[in-house]
């Protein structure tokens, strides 16, 4: 219910008791700690789930949970070597841990190595629980198809992504929606990859129509997907229609979904020689996430085509020293562009001159 502060309370009653055994201390430490935890008290979490860990005579169910959430801390905190140790013991060290923790812990340690760069441990993990852990839950093997997917396409191999994202999807019966959401839409970024764009779309439209009780942020994900291929089809006024809808349209979209479609919609407006919307839907993008590289670049873009040569200077020197390695590709290119169809040359070079004095 989140009242953490009661649920604090009545643990630390629980423990003030007498005569409880190793079980009941361990139960009220596992409460109290994931109490902690969703109050925000991560260390405080830790030591009662570290407590539980070290506890002589706690059942081993209890300990793998224990193990397991504090796993997730450290990983939240960047201490990602504690966090493989904590999911290692559960996989390798503690005899008697159900099928589905195991399948818990190997996901996550999959997930761990990911981070760390090990991509074959990463594959590894994620395949035992797809392939090798009889009894292991439709939720599990999910997770484990779709990050093996993930890892799959970050490698190019695009082929095996595919496979596993359409086991997932099509072959998986109770797969959790939202899994299967996010398994549609990264399907649809590799057919996009392989010059499929009718296919992307015909998994983005998935997402979008067919899936209705599928998560806010993955229909967000799709639309601005869609939006793209709509554009790259010659499509711009379907395009600005998928983008308009996360803006407007679907509620609880996250900051970056919104922020992208302020920003792909303005762009689509800049092809379309609409320069103030241009401006107005990139300045609202770039004030919604200043880290949008390209939203940066594209307002002083857009401040030239609306003759503010001096205020697109300015813009131009704010995201080229906020965003030196990306002057070439977001901006030269774009004002190389510009110079061909509505841009002299004598305009462009003082914003050419400063971009390159920027470059590192």
């Amino acid at each position: 219910m989140g009242n953490h502060a009661e649920a604090l309370r009545l643990c630390d009653e629980v423990l003030g008791l007498p005569g409880l055994d190793a079980p009941d201390k361990a139960e009220a430490w596992l409460v109290r700690g994931r109490a902690h935890y969703f109050a925000g008290h991560t260390d405080d979490a830790v030591t009662d789930w570290t407590r539980v860990v070290e506890l002589p005579g706690v059942p081993v169910e209890q300990v793998a949970n224990a193990l397991y959430s504090r796993g997730i801390v450290w990983g939240e905190k960047g201490e990602t070597d504690k966090e493989l140790a904590d999911y290692t013991r559960v996989i390798e060290q503690l005899p008697g841990a159900s099928v589905e923790q195991v399948a818990w812990a190997l996901n996550n340690r999959g997930v761990a190595w990911g981070k760390k760069g090990d991509t074959d441990r990463a594959l590894g993990d994620h395949t035992r629980v797809a392939e090798q852990l009889p009894g292991a839950s439709v939720e599990q093997v999910a997770k484990a198809l779709y990050n093996r997917s993930n890892a799959w396409a970050r490698m190019g191999e695009t082929a095996k992504a595919m496979a596993d994202y359409t086991r997932l999807i099509e072959q998986l019966p109770g797969t959790p929606l939202e899994v299967v959401a996010k398994a549609l839409c990264n399907r649809g970024v590799v057919w996009g990859l392989k010059g499929e764009p009718d296919k992307a779309m015909a998994d983005y439209t998935r997402v979008i129509e067919q899936l209705p009780e599928a998560p806010v942020e993955e229909v967000a994900c799709a639309l601005n997907s869609r939006g793209i291929v709509w554009g790259q089809k010659g499509e711009p006024d379907k395009a600005m229609a998928d983008y308009t809808r996360v803006i407007e349209q679907v509620p609880g979209a996250s900051v970056e979904q919104v922020a992208q479609a302020l920003a792909c919609r303005g762009w689509t407006k800049y092809k379309k020689n609409d320069y103030c919307g241009f401006l107005v839907d990139t300045e609202a993008a770039l004030s919604k996430q200043p880290s949008l590289d390209y939203a940066a670049f594209n307002v002083g873009l857009a401040l030239l085509a609306c003759r503010r040569d001096p205020d697109a200077l300015a813009a131009y020197r704010r995201a080229g020293e906020q965003f030196p390695d990306k002057i070439d590709t977001l901006a030269l290119v774009d004002l190389a562009d510009a110079r061909k169809k509505w841009l002299t040359d004598e305009r462009a070079e003082p914003v050419i001159q400063l971009l390159q004095s920027l470059k590192k």
